[in-house]
């Protein structure tokens, strides 16, 4: 958990997280290229993580497996008939990583808060937004801005960074991410269907179980 001053009770809500399975829609650019991914998502934090990819722009990406079981690997099989297949690839290997070079990884609640704390590190300027309602739930925008150039140089030319928190429990619901100079979110990230400490089963890390 971050030292950023969130609710008391987010907090109690973020330490009592074991697991989770939620889904994930992912849209990603990079200069002209767009990548639009829905993601099944299980994970275990801070070090375990199975993403089905449900529906892709691009093509043949559908039924993807990824698996993260900690270490500096990805194992990953292809959906349809190239199934059976299965490969190991490094961490940010192309074969496995987002068109920005992003980690699957990133998906999970443990970068989100590790995001929060290196923008409190580089003394960002943080605002928590006043309550509002979205789509019936009470959500709290936290809006993060840098100008340092070395935090802007290790983290991917970000500037700003906009996440949406259940007011409730602080969970996350939404992420943008802002490059130098573009007025347009580089990375959004939903989280739906977010279910908690469901009792992920070892199997589902195995790349090849049924989840």
């Amino acid at each position: 958990m971050t030292s950023i001053p969130f609710p008391s009770h987010w907090t109690t809500t973020w330490q009592s997280i074991k697991d989770y399975t939620c889904q994930v829609e992912s849209h990603i650019c990079n200069g002209s290229r767009n990548q639009e991914r829905h993601w099944k998502v299980w994970a275990r934090e801070p070090s375990h993580l199975r993403a089905e990819i449900l529906k892709s722009s691009t093509a043949g990406e559908r039924g993807t497996v990824l698996v993260y079981r900690g270490g500096a690997e990805i194992q990953a099989h292809a959906g349809g008939l190239l199934s059976l297949f299965t490969a190991s690839f490094p961490l940010r290997s192309p074969r496995v990583t987002s068109v920005r070079g992003n980690p699957i990884t990133d998906m999970m609640f443990q970068h989100l808060m590790e995001v929060l704390q290196q923008y409190q590190q580089a003394q960002a300027r943080i605002v928590f937004g006043e309550p509002t309602v979205q789509d019936g739930r009470k959500v709290v925008l936290v809006t993060l801005t840098t100008d340092k150039t070395e935090f802007i140089r290790q983290n991917d030319q970000i500037v700003r960074d906009m996440v949406w928190f259940d007011a409730n429990n602080g969970l996350p619901l939404k992420v943008e991410r802002y490059e130098v100079p573009t007025q347009s979110p580089v990375i959004r990230v939903i989280y739906r269907d977010l279910k908690l400490n469901v009792g992920v089963p070892d199997k589902v890390f195995n790349l090849h179980a049924t989840a």
